[in-house]
């Protein structure tokens, strides 16, 4: 699958959940400037998200966030980059294998402070079987496409010609923090064509 796929994959996933969910999460610079002007209130939907944390035992991670999050994330049509970035996972790996997705390696990953996902070819020597192994961006190959709920974003980081969307001032900030960190892998799926 060429990274041309892997934009057209990304543009459908984030459009069909950014429907579900919502466009603006709470902790983005837009939402936090809008909620302090009075203007609009992403703060609480986002709090009804993680008020349900009395009620379960398992509240997950900030990483790992367990299925109650997801479900009042869609809910509420809010949530922080770490339950969009599950939403992405759990919707790009249950799709039927008969919609194009092969030969790739879909991996859910964060750097300080945020939480997305990445498409790259599946047999990169350098991206990690196991969870928790920190790589650069650049170790995902060429073809690797990031995709950003959080953002509404999905671009290809290691192209000569960045394709995506084009970034506005927030975007290319996190643009640049994603290819300047150490990025951990918490999990992966490898599509394979049969």
């Amino acid at each position: 699958m060429s990274y041309e796929e892997r934009i057209v994959l990304a543009e459908a996933t984030i459009d069909k959940l950014a429907e579900c969910v919502g466009a603006v999460s709470a902790n983005r610079g837009t939402a936090l400037i809008t909620d302090a002007l009075g203007l609009t209130d992403h703060a609480t939907p986002v709090a009804q998200v993680y008020a349900i944390q009395p009620t379960h035992n398992d509240w997950g991670t900030a990483t790992d966030p367990a299925p109650h999050f997801i479900a009042m994330t869609v809910q509420t049509k809010h949530g922080n980059c770490d339950m969009k970035a599950e939403l992405v996972y759990q919707s790009i790996r249950n799709r039927p294998s008969s919609n194009g997705v092969v030969n790739t390696k879909m991996c859910r990953v964060f750097i300080p402070g945020h939480a997305f996902c990445i498409l790259c070819d599946q047999n990169l020597p350098n991206v990690p079987v196991l969870p928790a192994t920190t790589n650069t961006i650049t170790d995902f190959g060429a073809d690797a496409v990031v995709v950003d709920l959080w953002q509404e974003d999905y671009w290809t980081p290691n192209t000569w010609l960045m394709h995506g969307k084009i970034p506005g001032p927030e975007r290319a900030v996190w643009r640049h923090k994603i290819k300047n960190n150490p990025i951990t892998v918490i999990r992966s799926h490898t599509f394979v064509l049969n």
